[in-house]
């Protein structure tokens, strides 16, 4: 089946486009799906595939580069678009995927939203504007979770650098949360608390040896 690639967005900074791919058999179809989403504000790199099996070998593909949001016809030849979320969710969770259906059960939106599906849209298309705006809310989802990761790296690395920098005073260091608990130790702080004794808090919540070392 075909495979073609369609630059969208802001085609002057492509290295911060995100891959979309669009996975329909029917070739009028496929052009109306990437036609609405060229047409989106977000800087998108658009793959079209006429089956799922490709689909999925490009996102299995090595040095492709990573794949942000698949939009699949349910109803494919060979692999269809549900057994395609599951194979894609099994190489990387991240992707989100919306699901095409002309034979729009429950049961079928179910089983693609169990799968981790974002949502799914029911042919023909009485509003082809709702196209763009499920996969521009996917989009916005997928783009938060990875800040929220990214933040969450940086906290762990400032946690990192602040262990070390208080691991190099020679004086013993004590950090206290909010409400006067211990929160964090230096080297020299547990030098001087036994491995007993690190473990046993008074009652405002301070390691007794080191409270008892200075209080003398």
């Amino acid at each position: 089946m075909g495979h073609e690639v369609t630059p969208s967005g802001e085609a002057e900074r492509p290295e911060q486009a995100e891959v979309v791919l669009v996975v329909e058999d029917d070739p009028e179809v496929r052009q109306l799906l990437v036609s609405e989403l060229e047409d989106l504000p977000s800087s998108l790199t658009i793959e079209s595939f006429g089956d799922g099996s490709h689909a999925l070998e490009r996102i299995r593909a090595e040095g492709a580069g990573p794949v942000a949001l698949v939009l699949s016809d349910i109803r494919l030849p060979g692999l269809d678009g549900v057994e395609l979320t599951r194979e894609l969710k099994r190489v990387d969770r991240r992707i989100e995927v919306i699901l095409v259906t002309g034979f729009g059960t429950v049961e079928t939106a179910t089983e693609a939203l169990r799968l981790g599906a974002f949502d799914y849209l029911t042919k023909p298309f009485d509003d082809l504007t709702l196209i763009g705006q499920r996969v521009q809310a996917a989009l916005d989802k997928r783009r938060r979770r990875r800040l929220a990761a990214e933040r969450q790296r940086q906290l762990e690395a400032d946690e990192g650098s602040l262990t070390l920098l208080l691991d190099a005073l020679p004086m013993a260091v004590l950090l206290l949360d909010s409400e006067g608990r211990a929160h964090k130790t230096n080297a020299s702080a547990r030098r001087l608390m036994s491995e007993r004794d690190a473990l046993r808090l008074d009652a405002q919540g301070r390691p007794e040896a080191l409270h008892r070392e200075t209080a003398r």
